[in-house]
């Protein structure tokens, strides 16, 4: 059920929903995971429910012990028929009609689960019978989000008619013959990112011909423009020559903020919005503490503001759901910078979440509708607009161009293809598009072409044509953005 590369992403849930430091082991038939805290757990799993279908499913709250003992199974059942059950319940109270189908489900699955935790002393019936709550559960997850989306969709409508809403594709340095069909049809936003790496080459000479291009295409057509993310920190980005002041945080802050400085002049007053900082709650390529990247942070949105106060300033974090925090020493989970930053009120005018999901490191194991939904909603508590960025791959197979490639094939039932890219954007950017509190979704990558940061996430293919999920993005947009 879980391939050994995949143990890395079992971790552990606190009370408040964020990632205990943890670490799980295989034993020959068991699973132990050992985390840094006494208080009951929830634990959380990769889990293979189909061919082709992969998502990240969550127990209750476990007690924890020396000799405690749970089976997987029964476990992932209980959870997902609680959180199924909530779903239910949240749906009643809304007066939102579930039909008899998605009833019989929930029955069924309960049912199920009954007979798993009554023959728990023959473990394989009880994982028979769990594994068959699990299904019946996840149909009724199926069966219940459009209905949910619809929901959304008229709440939006009714108390929000005239929202402004940002569907926005990365450009980089796309030529505009390809970007042309995308902006035109589907998206009303281009998202221009002056990499540091290639707009500083070397320290103190600036170089933007790679930014200009599309700059200026976006400026002459009928979309809105957003310059950013200006500072982002991975392998991708980052100038080989910022790596000599590694340990010299001082002299960072100081060319960091004359790199954003430099983006702001030239850029400034053709901007619709200026989107700050991408992923400093994830810093992958520099030794820095959770307190210099949210200094790093600060000091950048000081910048632009200083220069540019009216002009609205975006700031997104990698990883939203945590689970980096599992296998590191970082206290600040993703939520607690944006909580500074709101808390600060220095001018943030919206929070960003980099949903890129995949196998790969680097990535967000892939998630459902609810799972999306339901961080939204926490994320939402802050009060402030949200967008989201997102990428989804559309193959399994290696990608030279991609910084965070495939450790290795998945199996057979895992394959991941473009009709498996566009399906999972069919069923997860509803969520996105009809809450409340999201005014933009911006498509991560724009082609495989070049250097780029997760494996075929592009909507266009490296022969210059748009995959299908561009298809499923134009009918999502016209049902629920229009």
């Amino acid at each position: 059920m879980i391939r050994e590369e995949e143990y890395r992403r079992v971790h552990v849930l606190g009370g408040d929903r964020i990632p205990r430091r943890s670490h799980a082991t295989r034993r020959g038939d068991r699973l132990e995971v050992e985390c840094e805290t006494r208080e009951a757990v929830k634990i959380r799993f990769p889990f293979q429910a189909g061919p082709n279908r992969q998502l990240m499913l969550t127990t209750c709250a476990l007690r924890q012990g020396s000799k405690v003992e749970y089976g997987i199974l029964p476990e992932l059942a209980r959870g997902t028929l609680h959180r199924l059950k909530n779903v239910a319940a949240l749906c009643e109270s809304a007066e939102i009609a579930l039909g008899p189908g998605i009833l019989g489900y929930l029955e069924e699955a309960t049912h199920s689960f009954c007979e798993a935790v009554t023959s728990q002393h023959v473990p394989e019936e009880a994982d028979r019978a769990a594994k068959r709550s699990l299904e019946h559960s996840l149909s009724a997850f199926e069966e219940i989000a459009p209905i949910y989306a619809e929901a959304s969709r008229q709440f939006v409508a009714t108390h929000a008619p005239q929202r402004s809403f940002l569907l926005g594709v990365f450009l980089n340095d796309l030529p505009p013959v390809e970007l042309s069909p995308l902006l035109q049809k589907t998206f009303n936003t281009g998202v221009v990112q002056p990499i540091w790496k290639n707009c500083e080459p070397t320290p103190g000479k600036f170089d933007w011909s790679q930014v200009e291009q599309p700059f200026e295409y976006c400026r002459h057509r009928n979309v809105k423009t957003v310059v950013g993310p200006i500072l982002r920190l991975d392998h991708l980005t980052t100038p080989d020559w910022l790596y000599l002041w590694d340990n010299d945080f001082s002299e960072l802050l100081a060319r960091s903020t004359r790199f954003v400085e430099g983006v702001v002049r030239k850029f400034g007053g053709d901007t619709d919005f200026w989107y700050c900082a991408s992923g400093l709650n994830h810093c992958r390529t520099l030794n820095l503490t959770d307190e210099q990247q949210l200094h790093l942070l600060l000091s950048s949105i000081e910048t632009i503001r200083k220069q540019e106060p009216r002009t609205p300033v975006l700031v997104s974090f990698d990883l939203p759901w945590g689970e980096y925090l599992a296998s590191s020493d970082r206290e600040l989970a993703p939520i607690h910078f944006a909580e500074e930053l709101v808390r600060g009120g220095i001018g943030v005018s919206g929070i960003g979440l980099e949903m890129n999901l995949g196998r790969e490191r680097g990535t967000s194991f892939f998630r459902d509708f609810f799972e999306v939904s339901d961080l939204l909603d926490q994320w939402g508590m802050l009060g402030i607009p949200l967008f989201v960025s997102i990428s989804v791959p559309s193959s399994w197979r290696a990608d030279p161009h991609a910084v965070y490639p495939l450790t290795e094939p998945p199996p057979e039932n895992q394959r991941i293809s473009r009709r498996w890219q566009r399906e999972l954007v069919r069923k997860i950017l509803p969520a996105i598009a009809t809450h409340p509190s999201v005014q933009g979704i911006f498509w991560n990558q724009a082609s495989d072409e070049g250097p780029h940061l997760y494996p075929h996430s592009g909507l266009i293919d490296t022969k210059g044509r748009s995959k299908s999920v561009v298809e499923a993005i134009e009918e999502l947009a016209r049902k629920y953005l229009k």
